[in-house]
């Protein structure tokens, strides 16, 4: 997990412990914790958007693309 201010950078977790609570568990951390209240997501990654708004995040905005070319959804913590 990488954090800058009230933002999430980035979150990574190993593919075998995909869908353990690891993820989920990080981002609670780092919201009551961290005080993170934003994180961008590439709007093609279906699985990650999803995760995200089951944690508690809703779409505030997009991005047509990004440095790398990914359209990107901008999201907020709403709990």
């Amino acid at each position: 997990m990488g954090v800058s201010g009230n933002k999430m950078e980035m979150l990574f977790c190993h593919p075998d412990y995909i869908r353990q609570g690891i993820g989920s568990s990080m981002v609670k951390y780092a919201v009551q914790f961290l005080n993170i209240k934003y994180i961008d997501v590439n709007e093609q990654n279906n699985k990650a958007v999803e995760f995200y708004k089951s944690q508690g995040f809703i779409v505030i905005g997009r991005q047509a693309h990004d440095a790398f070319g990914y359209t990107l959804l901008h999201l907020m913590y709403s709990e």
